[in-house]
């Protein structure tokens, strides 16, 4: 005769351990709305072209040109030069701040004259202000610039 076997069962098995989510993500900052200065489109700069060899565009004034710095100089000084020689100030400034040609700097030169002289209680208040830059555009500042540095 024979005798069954006993059997006894297998050990169990535990479960895994669980897996922890992760972090979950921060949102991003949002866009500034329409701001309140000129800063930032004039630091955008213009295109320019050194081999067009015109007023502002030429090798030497590229640069500058391009990376706005010539546009900010101008804004600037207006702001900087209201208690000295305005016409010799304004010239020294933005020749000091830029490596513009001497063309080309004449033509920044007239833009800031032109905001002093007709913008001045706006532009020498805040020069990177939204008002300054209307001004500007409206007592045709901007226009006669366009026209010489031939952008």
């Amino acid at each position: 005769m024979t005798t069954g076997g006993a059997m006894t069962g297998g050990a169990g098995t535990t479960g895994g351990a669980g897996t922890t989510g992760g972090t979950g993500t921060t949102g991003g900052a949002g866009e500034t709305g329409g701001g309140s200065n000129l800063q930032d489109q004039i630091l955008t700069g213009q295109p320019c072209d050194p081999a067009a060899d015109t007023t502002c565009q030429n090798e030497a004034s590229c640069e500058d040109v391009a990376s706005g710095a010539a546009l900010y100089a101008a804004h600037v000084v207006v702001e900087s030069c209201d208690r000295y020689s305005v016409d010799y100030c304004i010239e020294v400034a933005i020749a000091n701040a830029t490596d513009l040609s001497m063309r080309c700097e004449g033509c920044y030169t007239d833009l800031a004259l032109c905001m002093d002289t007709c913008c001045a209680d706006v532009c020498r208040a805040e020069p990177l202000s939204t008002d300054c830059g209307a001004c500007r555009d409206a007592q045709g500042c901007t226009a006669a610039f366009e026209s010489c540095a031939e952008l």
